[in-house]
């Protein structure tokens, strides 16, 4: 249950005590899917290493008798993915998915919990690739699956929304993205209460607070998203981390530099995994440095964050379009500045 509701701190040491039973003739399925689940845990607390061992472990157990653990097997592909995301194999997290689909629908049709899930699965692996026509494609249909058969307001139904939402952001599809925000984040903070995915939630929702100049109102959904993602998930955890990141663009705009400069702080301590300290983390965090010291009012110190952000953003291609446009904002915002200084 406490993985359910994404409380992955309680739930950690439960599930790693039936992951960690013998396995015997009857109990083989209860441990694999303990050690699923805590692999599923891992990733949502940042711990990268220790989700693929966790998942190793489940599917050795379901691949011993593959035609009885058949739905299993292909319900662990989503972690799979995921753990390709992380170590940066973007290309291939998306292939996985896709090439699952039709045997996914072949197994469990094409109007399925299982094949929405899926599919909001893709649309994630297609955002970041850069792909957002095809992402929204994946969850516009997954949408339409879960509101088929009545399972929208379900945490996987709301994390689809949550997802069609932030596809919609990005694409500047503004009011629809405040629309699908608002009734996600009523819908689960009436049946589910605080969570990562709530947290998840409030960041993004705040990201566009941000974007439509409402620093107040984005400060506020920030701090709590950060609060909330560290209770939930640990403050190392990719939901903490990404809340830091507006929160640290609402406190400098506000000026508020003491604080933004504390939350940065924060960031800089929780980068303690060799994953999280490369690749978009640590090309946020160089931008999120820019943005405190144009705040200072130290545009040089700002402009060589900003060159270290887009060689991160460079090496990682197409996928990093959106955070290497985000950059491209900051630096304009500091040109800006410095045309407009008296001499």
């Amino acid at each position: 249950m406490l993985f359910l509701i994404n409380d992955y701190t309680s739930a950690e040491p439960l599930l790693q005590s039936v992951s960690d039973l013998p396995v015997k003739p009857g109990n083989e399925d209860i441990i694999a899917r303990a050690s699923h689940d805590l692999a599923n845990v891992y990733l949502r607390s940042g711990k990268v290493e220790q989700a693929g061992e966790a998942l190793e472990r489940a599917l050795e157990i379901w691949k011993s008798d593959a035609a009885q653990f058949h739905d299993q097997i292909l319900g662990a592909v989503l972690i799979k993915s995921q753990l390709m995301a992380e170590t940066g194999d973007l290309e291939q997290a998306e292939a996985v998915l896709s090439e699952s689909l039709p045997r996914r629908i072949a197994f469990s049709g094409e109007t399925s919990l299982e094949t929405a899930i899926l599919l909001t699965n893709i649309g994630v692996a297609r955002m970041r690739l850069g792909n957002i026509e095809g992402a929204l494609g994946s969850s516009e249909r997954a949408r339409d699956v879960f509101s088929a058969i009545e399972r929208l307001d379900t945490p996987d139904g709301l994390n689809a929304m949550n997802n069609l939402a932030t596809l919609y952001h990005i694409s500047g599809r503004l009011e629809e993205a405040e629309a699908a925000y608002l009734e996600t984040l009523g819908i689960r903070q009436k049946l589910y209460g605080p969570s990562t995915a709530l947290a998840v939630l409030m960041s993004n929702y705040g990201k566009l607070k941000l974007q439509q100049e409402k620093t107040a109102e984005a400060a506020l959904l920030l701090s709590n998203a950060v609060e909330m993602a560290d209770e939930f998930s640990g403050a190392s955890s990719p939901a903490a981390l990404a809340a830091r990141f507006g929160l640290i663009e609402a406190l400098a705009n506000s000026e508020q530099i003491g604080e933004a400069e504390a939350v940065l702080t924060d960031v800089s301590n929780s980068f303690n995994d060799a994953v999280i300290t490369s690749g978009a983390y640590m090309g946020l965090f160089y931008v999120a440095s820019a943005q405190v010291a144009a705040a200072k009012g130290e545009p040089s110190a700002a402009l060589a964050s900003l060159d270290a952000a887009d060689q991160i953003f460079a090496e990682m291609g197409a996928p990093a379009a959106r955070y290497a446009a985000k950059a491209q904002q900051v630096r304009d915002g500091l040109n800006q500045d410095v045309a407009g200084t008296p001499l």
